[in-house]
């Protein structure tokens, strides 16, 4: 007799782990809000359609994981609310390296922007500088304009 009549079915996802020392080891997880879960080492990869690849013969679905790829799994009683405060982590956590990201860019945005116009104002300043000793010598007879025709 069955006395597990209360769980529900887990739907396993077979995976191919590759693992630190070169093996490739043929696994299935359970599937639990997006992730496979590794309950013998308490880990969890996120399940996602990039990694997911089909069997050459039968074309069943294989998820290619990492073992450097695994996320800790909280041991407690509240696991699956943990794991979803874990989630919302996880989106904060990008959603703060963006925005790092994005302030890092803007300021190097800023600093080409001033470069480019110092550039500008030194330049210009030279060539004004220029125009006008030239100018002056043209003023003062040390320098004598050639004339053109008659």
């Amino acid at each position: 007799m069955n006395l597990k009549f209360w769980k529900q079915s887990e739907r396993m996802q077979p995976a191919l782990v590759s693992t630190e020392d070169g093996r490739i080891v043929d696994m299935a997880f359970p599937v639990e809000l997006g992730y496979l879960l590794n309950e013998k080492e308490n880990e969890a990869y996120i399940l996602q359609p990039s990694i997911m690849v089909p069997e050459r013969k039968t074309g069943k679905l294989y998820a290619i994981v990492d073992e450097r790829d695994a996320l800790p799994m909280p041991i407690s009683a509240a696991a699956l609310s943990a794991r979803i405060k874990f989630k919302g982590m996880i989106n904060k956590i990008a959603a703060e390296s963006w925005k790092q990201a994005f302030y890092r860019v803007t300021e190097e945005l800023k600093k080409q922007k001033l470069q480019e116009f110092f550039g500008y104002v030194v330049v210009g300043g030279a060539a004004s500088l220029f125009f006008l000793m030239i100018l002056m010598m043209i003023i003062s007879g040390r320098l004598k304009m050639p004339h053109i025709g008659g």
